[in-house]
Order: C-alpha cells, then sequence, then structure tokens
C-alpha cells in the first residue's frame, strides 16, 4: 500500500524514534529505577519493549540485554555513566 495508508503513522513513527530519553525505558520523562525493572520485565517475562527500543539500550551495545538494567541499576544507586553518555 501507500506510505501513510497502512497501520503504521510516519511522523509519529520518526518522533517515537528521535524524540525519547536515553535510559527512560518505560517513557516516563525520568532515569529511575522503575525503569531498570522495566528492561527486565521485557527481556525475561515477556513485557512490553521500551518505545524505541533504543530508550532502553543504555550501554550503547546495540540491543537491549540485562547489561541495560544493570547500567541503569549503576547509574541511579551508584553514580555510574549516564545512560548513552558514551554512545557515538
Amino acid at each position: 500500500g501507500e506510505l501513510g495508508k497502512g497501520l503504521v503513522n510516519p511522523p509519529a513513527a520518526l518522533a517515537a524514534l528521535t524524540d525519547f530519553v536515553c535510559g527512560d525505558a518505560n517513557g516516563t520523562n525520568s532515569i529511575n529505577i522503575s525503569d531498570a525493572i522495566y528492561v527486565i520485565n521485557y527481556i525475561f517475562a515477556g513485557g512490553s519493549p521500551p518505545v524505541p527500543t533504543l530508550a532502553g539500550d543504555c550501554d550503547c551495545s546495540g540491543s537491549l540485554t540485562i547489561s541495560d538494567a544493570v547500567f541503569l541499576i549503576n547509574f541511579v544507586f551508584a553514580g555510574g555513566d549516564p545512560p548513552c553518555g558514551n554512545c557515538q
């Protein structure tokens, strides 16, 4: 079909990919322990993915893994690097 005639809204899809806070996996506009729990729930319990998935890729590895949840926990509780602080 024609672009924009299906289930995808192109402007909304583009906004979701570019308008997000890295580390804010649950979309609340803040980074806290609930984001790490959200990532863990997605990985291990079939929960909803972060939108966009890049919002949960805190260590810039290119994939969403348990390492991202650990990265967030380290940031929130131990003063670790900020999410995506080292991404290019």
